[in-house]
């Protein structure tokens, strides 16, 4: 099985998952169909954010592309200004989370 397919499953996995805890709990409380009813808002909240950001990754490209004209110099430069970039906040973020752990255990 293609690597794609593994990671479709996983991704497949935890929604159900949380879907089965939400109507697990939901059944416990005797609200059945509230259960059912957060398993269908998370769904179309998972829908609507895949949606958005694949617009937006489309078309923040169409834009790279309409505004480096025929340039293939300045499209790779923004190209690699873009994924440095991108790359430079993941890092951060990681950082700033592991700098967090470091501190004592706070539950409130």
């Amino acid at each position: 099985m293609p690597l794609r397919g593994l990671l479709g499953h996983q991704r497949l996995l935890g929604i159900s998952l949380a879907a089965a805890i939400s109507v697990g709990f939901a059944l416990t409380q005797g609200l059945f169909w509230a259960g059912v009813a957060a398993t269908f808002a998370m769904a179309l909240g998972t829908a609507l954010t895949v949606a958005v950001l694949a617009s937006l990754a489309l078309g923040s490209r169409e834009l790279a592309l309409r505004l480096g004209g025929a340039n293939a110099a300045w499209a790779e430069a923004v190209w690699t200004a873009c994924a440095i970039g991108g790359a430079a906040i993941i890092f951060l973020f990681g950082t700033l989370l592991f700098i967090a752990s470091l501190g004592p255990a706070r539950p409130f």
